[in-house]
C-alpha cells in the first residue's frame, strides 16, 4: 500500500521500496521480529540524518554571525568525561562548540548538560580524536558550547552568550 501510494505520487519511492524489502526479510527470516528490528535500525539512521540537517542549518546561522566552521563531530574531553559536539566554529581566535537540536522535542541529554556546563563555566577541556585531528584542532580547547534549536528548517532558539551572537 505504501509503495503504491509512493509510486502514484512520484515521491518517497525509495523509502517505500526499502520498507517492502525489510518486510520480506522479516517474513522470510526464521528469527521472530527480524523485519521490525531492521526497520528500527533504519529509523535510527533517519534520526542521524535529521540531526545532520539541523547541524548544517545551525552552522549557517552562526556563520551569519561571523563565525567560520572549523570541524565536524569533534570529541571534547573535560575533567568530568567527554562529549561530541556537532561542529566546532571559529569566533575570531576562539573555538566554539556547536550543538544543534532539530525538532520540537529535541534537547540535550544528561551527559551533554554536564559536559557543556563544564566547558561553559571555564573548566579545562581538550579536543581529541580523528575528527579533531583531521580539522587541525587536536589538543586545542573549546571556549564555549552554543546550543541552537532548529524546527522546520529554521533556527527557533540559540543559547549563546558570546558577543558575536548578539549581532
Amino acid at each position: 500500500m505504501e509503495l503504491a501510494a509512493a509510486i502514484s505520487s512520484g515521491s518517497g519511492i525509495g523509502g517505500a521500496a526499502l520498507n517492502v524489502g525489510l518486510d520480506l526479510i522479516g517474513v522470510a527470516s526464521p528469527i521472530p521480529g527480524a523485519g521490525e528490528a531492521l526497520k528500527a535500525i533504519r529509523g535510527g539512521a533517519e534520526m542521524a540524518t535529521k540531526g545532520e540537517e539541523g547541524a548544517k542549518i545551525a552552522s549557517k546561522f552562526l556563520e551569519s554571525k561571523g563565525m567560520k566552521e572549523a570541524g565536524k563531530e569533534v570529541t571534547v574531553k573535560t575533567e568530568k568525561g567527554s562529549t561530541r559536539v556537532d561542529r566546532v566554529m571559529k569566533d575570531g581566535e576562539k573555538n566554539v562548540g556547536l550543538e544543534a537540536k532539530n525538532g520540537p522535542t529535541a534537547g540535550l541529554n544528561k551527559n551533554q548538560k554536564v559536559q557543556h556546563g563544564e566547558v561553559n563555566s571555564g573548566g579545562s577541556n581538550t579536543m581529541t580524536g580523528g575528527n579533531a585531528e583531521k580539522a587541525g584542532l587536536e589538543g586545542q580547547s573549546v571556549d564555549h558550547v552554543v546550543t541552537v534549536h532548529v524546527e522546520n528548517d529554521e533556527v527557533t532558539k540559540a543559547y549563546c552568550q558570546l558577543p558575536s551572537c548578539k549581532n
